[in-house]
This record gives C-alpha cells, structure tokens and sequence, in this order.
C-alpha cells in the first residue's frame, strides 16, 4: 500500500513522502479520509491520498510560490481575521515538507508558520493524546487536539 501510495504522490507532485509520514499511513489509512473536515472518521484531521494530492494541486495552482516540498495532509479548522475591517473565516491546512520533514500551518490565503521540527514529534503527540481514549468516546479530531497543545480555539465545524 505505501509504495502504491508513495509512487502515486510522486508521478503526480514530484516528490517522495518521508519514511515517518509513509509510516504513519501504513498504521492509520482505514482511519484516513478524502474530507478531514468533516468528522467521519475516528481520527479526524488526516486526509487520505486523494486529498493529499488534490488539496496539494489547488495550493500550489492558487499560490505561484508555493513550496514545491511541501504536501498538504490535513486540515485543522477555521480561524477568523479582519479584512477590510470585516471579520473572515479562513481555513487553516496541515502541511509536510517533504525534504525537511518538519510541519506547517498553512492557511488559504497562503500564510504558512512552522509547528514543527519533525513530523515524528508532532503526530506523536496526537497518537499519544488518542492512544488511551476508546473509540466509543467519541471521534478525535486534530483540530481539538491542536486546541488543547496550544490553548487557542481553532474552530472545525465540519465544512
């Protein structure tokens, strides 16, 4: 499956995925989703490889300098900002870099601010946060969990 997965990532967007992120896949692709936003999945957040690859196409189609090592593979929720002195939701993204390893938020106005060194460290904080809850309590979302590591409120109505 991940070398399926990881040739398909790399004819479409030029690029390999990191051992760690093909890593994670192979663990967790049945909890995996093409719409991360929209909960239906027990660990919501991830995107699947339709959305890695279709999400990854429209940033780099609607931001020319869009960094070619990076992949989108998830979403996190909303955030509001002022534009013109009105309130606006954006959607606020996931990405990898690919070459580094190290994550991003990246919103759709095309700001990006680092989150992590490693992808290992900071999925391993979401794992560690789901690992001792049962599936009956509910869904997990990467959106709470940002939540709660931060102390900020990023909003994830399912969209």
């Amino acid at each position: 499956m991940t070398n399926v997965s990881d040739e398909m990532v790399y004819n479409t967007l030029g690029v390999r995925l990191p051992r760690s992120y093909l890593e994670f896949l192979s663990v967790h692709f049945k909890d995996l989703d093409d719409d991360p936003a929209n909960h239906c999945c027990w660990k919501s957040g991830f995107g699947n490889f339709p959305f890695v690859l279709g999400t990854t196409q429209a940033f780099r189609n609607q931001f020319q300098n869009f960094p070619k090592d990076f992949v989108i593979i998830g979403y996190i929720g909303t955030k509001k900002i002022l534009i013109d002195h009105q309130e606006t939701e954006i959607d606020i993204f996931v990405a990898l870099n690919v070459a580094t390893s190290e994550v991003f938020y990246v919103d759709t106005l095309g700001k990006i601010e680092k989150v992590a060194d490693s992808f290992d460290s900071w999925v391993g904080g979401f794992i560690s946060w789901i690992s001792d809850r049962p599936k009956t309590s509910g869904k997990f979302s990467l959106s709470r969990f940002v939540e709660i590591i931060k102390g900020k409120r990023v909003k994830n109505d399912g969209r």
